[in-house]
């Protein structure tokens, strides 16, 4: 016999799901959800108050979340005031539209419709790659850090599988 399956009592549409100091995070674009990971019972309901935003994609960093908004910025949600404690200052650059990130112990990493991000989660400095900087397209749809973080692994739009190294040297691979 099959166990009966558990359910969250969550109706709504759930925009992405994380997990970070042994519990899962979830969003419905104006909420977080706390979520057990071993009984999966919803633990809290956490309202974003992102005027105007909604939440789209949630990565750990540090014991805080990264939240990508619908209209491109970057939030910095902190466990501990369970609250949006900073904007991360993306200077001139305009994403468009944030496809997905990924983070490491202090590097986030902002794949977008207008090129490739690296922020440095505590200077915010950060480095940006676009078809200027060698990409063959600006359309970034994936990544992934491997090798310990130092290399990053992106998937473009009409442009293939790019990785770039720890020395920021950019190599594009030949799928064909």
């Amino acid at each position: 016999s099959s166990a009966a399956p558990r359910y969250l009592g969550l109706n709504a549409q759930i925009h992405s799901l994380t997990e970070l100091a042994g519990s899962y995070w979830s969003t419905d674009g104006f909420n977080l959800f706390k979520i057990n990971r071993k009984s999966l019972l919803l633990e809290e309901i956490i309202n974003l108050n992102l005027i105007g935003e909604e939440a789209r994609i949630l990565r750990p960093i540090q014991n805080s979340l990264i939240i990508a908004t619908d209209r491109g910025n970057v939030k910095v949600f902190d466990l501990a005031s369970k609250s949006v404690v900073r904007s991360m200052d993306l200077g001139s650059w305009d994403p468009i539209r944030i496809n997905e990130m990924a983070t490491s112990k202090d590097r986030i990493a902002i794949a977008s419709e207008a090129g490739l991000a690296i922020i440095n989660f505590n200077t915010e400095a950060f480095r940006l790659y676009n078809i200027g900087s060698g990409l063959p397209s600006n359309r970034v749809i994936s990544l992934a850090f491997s090798e310990g973080f130092s290399r990053i692994s992106v998937g473009l739009d009409g442009g293939g599988l790019v990785e770039i190294d720890s020395n920021e040297n950019v190599h594009i691979s030949d799928l064909d």
